[in-house]
């Protein structure tokens, strides 16, 4: 049996397969916002945030506001946090 490139005997586990199929979306992902010019943050999941000095913050797409306080603002997103 031949090897494949992770170095095993040619057998793949669940995640190796996983983690390259999402490296693999995520060129296809880049390829196509170039070839179409849209905006990274609309196709790649990212957060588009703007701020206004310290009056303002505009968040977009993210997941949901975790927690709010006098102090602290945290909000997810898919795949991190801020706070």
């Amino acid at each position: 049996m031949l090897g494949n490139s992770l170095g095993n005997s040619g057998k793949q586990c669940p995640g190796e397969i996983g983690a390259v199929w999402d490296q693999t979306r995520k060129r296809i992902r880049r390829s196509l916002a170039d070839i179409l010019d849209l905006p990274g943050e609309v196709t790649l999941d990212m957060p588009r945030i703007v701020m206004l000095g310290n009056l303002r913050v505009h968040i977009e797409n993210h997941r949901g506001i975790t927690e709010y306080t006098g102090e602290v603002v945290r909000v997810a997103f898919p795949r991190a946090r801020l706070r």
